[in-house]
């Protein structure tokens, strides 16, 4: 993955991609066009940045020693 693009985002941070990507039974090509398809299946407006939850913003704050 490069960079921080939405679709990354989803990659690393979706319950159900992470899961996908992390079996290791299958090829990475067929792990990928599954999670692929899976993104697919997302709504445009769910798409965008500024409509996704951030999970480091949530990790920061409970983090935060303030």
């Amino acid at each position: 993955m490069r960079g921080p693009t939405t679709y990354n985002n989803f990659c690393r941070f979706d319950p159900k991609a992470r899961g996908i990507l992390s079996t290791k039974e299958e090829p990475l090509k067929v792990r990928c066009k599954e999670v692929g398809k899976l993104w697919a299946t997302i709504d445009p407006e769910t798409k965008r940045l500024n409509t996704r939850t951030q999970p480091t913003s949530r990790l920061f704050a409970a983090t935060s020693p303030c």
